[in-house]
């Protein structure tokens, strides 16, 4: 019964990192001024030395800002020197309550302010 509670806390905890790097990718993103088609052509060209053999969408984007898909460390890195910002700034959790501006639809005010 405990190892069960252990492993939902634990999965809790993920999701909420892979919520938290998508709201910051996606602050990151709009500071830019970069629509998440732009971030996928970037990428695609960043990960495959301007050979775009592995594609990017946008689709994927908008997955790994609303946390239903969670991305690994290159695509962190490459993400960070596109946007110019850490790696470790996707993992930084402000003041707000980043959830509950994503559910009111207030994102968009608390990323420009």
């Amino acid at each position: 019964m405990i190892r069960n509670k252990t492993k939902a806390y634990e999965s809790e905890k993920s999701i909420n990192l892979i919520k938290l790097v998508g709201f910051n990718l996606k602050k990151y993103r709009m500071r830019k001024g970069y629509s998440q088609t732009r971030v996928a052509e970037k990428l695609s060209l960043f990960l495959t030395e301007g050979k775009s053999k592995f594609e990017f969408t946008f689709q994927q984007i908008q997955k790994y800002e609303k946390g239903i898909n969670k991305t690994n460390g290159i695509v962190l890195y490459a993400l960070s020197k596109i946007l110019d910002c850490s790696m470790h700034s996707f993992f930084i959790k402000e003041e707000y309550d980043y959830p509950n501006a994503m559910k009111n639809g207030e994102v968009e005010k608390v990323i420009i302010g």
